[in-house]
């Protein structure tokens, strides 16, 4: 999806664009950024782009912008050689996180199956006993209203209140409640437990006998109208949460187990690495430092940043992480060990991922590279074309439209078209690049001195002025200036 770059948060393009390849040989030759096949992104280019921009001068930010050049010239490479990058073993490859998740899933769904069955005879008794509830409401909201508005939210209240039997209740919350997410559905709430609501609304509904309305009911929220749902309306719901509650109870005996008998141990002082590793994990895929333990196993960095690549970057877990106190950290990286125990066991096991799942798979990673092509102007007949048009080769004209795109986006003309980690990871395994932190180093000395060029000539330029203004006096070294033209 398109959006609108915002340079506070270019950085964050890391998660998915990583830089393995900033190697200290190549710092020598420090007039150069980044390298991508046989293009360059030479200090001066990358000192322009930043310097007359509105990006904030930070490394990071630097390091995101060489990035995306790298990505953007490697799709372009592809593109110019009519390279479909359908190689069966590189996608699976690059896919290995959901290919992971795939049989990781298929292995626990066979195991989970027969630990809970749907009983109706349990859910009746959770239901009588008021550990499970039901109930439709209409809501009438007061929060942030004065004693003279919430008074008349009262009324509101009451009048619908006169007006409601339970045949025509779900047809007036669909069309008074304010809670307009329940409203639509009738006024009906998913089932709930002790706790998972506000004491007053949970009074309400203990007090209401099943099928009947209660009185008006007020909380923090405004005035609630509560219908509470008798058994037999409601028993396939029920049913299901509470399968759903003994599914979660031996989920946590299992997984209790397995950690035991594996003898999981999270290393100390972890939490910086992890945090490293989960905001940039392209950088960390060789990383050996070893993050936890088990019984013929081992999380290393590395590995942390394959499980990483195949979390959406909307899930915002870089985000996340980085916030998080260093105490959380290690149940982070327990999710992930749980997940390579469940692995294991499915391969041990010799789960496979469906045909037809793993063809899916790799049909959206082409549809995805075609769509990114397309939205970066990389179409291989269009660049093909105007090579031949222009009698060069195709590697020129789709560079020159990666830069066009690079410049747009900096000017903020153009959209920010993230790199799929997948794709990332298939182009630069494929073709060569580089990016120099000597190079990122001298780009940023030079954007700051354009931009304070920029800054000075502003401070000192003459307000501006609906008045005519004079045209500067013609003097003798402007004439000498203007004879030796």
């Amino acid at each position: 999806m398109k959006r609108s770059i915002a340079f506070s948060a270019l950085a964050a393009t890391l998660v998915v664009s990583g830089c393995k390849n900033m190697k200290d040989a190549f710092s020598a030759h420090s007039d150069v950024v980044a390298n991508a096949e046989s293009q360059k992104f030479t200090v001066t280019r990358m000192s322009e782009l930043l310097g007359r921009s509105q990006a904030p001068l930070r490394k990071d930010v630097a390091s995101a912008l060489a990035n995306i050049w790298v990505n953007y010239q490697l799709v372009g490479v592809a593109a110019a050689r009519n390279d479909s990058l359908a190689d069966e073993k590189a996608l699976d490859e690059a896919l290995w996180p959901f290919i992971a998740n795939m049989k990781a899933k298929t292995w626990y769904d066979s195991v989970a199956k027969g630990w809970v069955k749907p009983d109706s005879t349990q859910a009746l008794a959770m239901y009588n006993s008021g550990e499970i509830m039901t109930a439709a409401h209409i809501l009438i909201l007061t929060q942030g209203m004065s004693p003279a508005q919430k008074a008349q939210a009262l009324q509101k209240a009451k009048s619908i209140r006169a007006t409601l039997t339970p045949a025509n209740f779900a047809a007036v919350a669909k069309k008074e409640s304010q809670d307009r997410q329940s409203g639509q559905a009738g006024g009906m709430l998913p089932p709930f437990r002790h706790g998972d609501m506000v004491p007053e609304f949970e009074r309400g509904v203990k007090d209401t006998k099943p099928g009947e309305i209660s009185g008006i009911v007020e909380s923090q929220f405004g005035y609630h109208i509560i219908r509470r749902a008798p058994y037999d309306e409601v028993k396939g719901e029920l049913v299901q949460a509470a399968a759903a509650g003994s599914m979660a109870r031996a989920d946590s005996a299992y997984m209790a187990k397995i950690e035991k008998d594996a003898k999981v141990e999270v290393k100390p002082n972890v939490a910086q690495k992890v945090r490293d590793v989960t905001v940039d994990p392209e950088t960390h895929l060789d990383d050996n430092t070893v993050l936890a333990t088990w019984k013929g196993g081992k999380l290393t960095g590395g590995r942390l940043a394959r499980w990483v690549q195949g979390i959406p970057p909307q899930a915002g877990i870089a985000q996340r992480i980085m916030s998080a106190p260093d105490t959380v950290v290690p149940q982070f990286v327990m999710n992930f060990v749980r997940n390579e125990l469940i692995l294991a066991e499915a391969e041990k096991n010799n789960i496979k991922p469906k045909d037809a799942e793993l063809k899916s798979l790799r049909q959206n990673f082409l549809l995805e590279l075609a769509n990114t092509k397309a939205m970066l102007g990389m179409d291989p007949k269009s660049i093909a074309d105007s090579a031949k048009a222009r009698n060069v080769t195709p590697e020129v004209i789709a560079a020159q439209r990666a830069d066009a795109y690079i410049e747009g986006l900096m000017n903020q003309r153009a959209q920010y078209i993230p790199i799929a980690a997948p794709i990332s990871h298939v182009l630069r395994k494929k073709y060569d690049w580089e990016v120099s932190t000597a190079g990122i180093d001298r780009a940023m000395e030079q954007a700051q001195k354009i931009r304070n060029r920029a800054d000075s000539a502003a401070a000192t330029a003459p307000p501006p002025s609906s008045v005519p203004m004079p045209a500067p006096k013609d003097t003798g070294a402007a004439k000498d200036s203007q004879a030796r033209r």
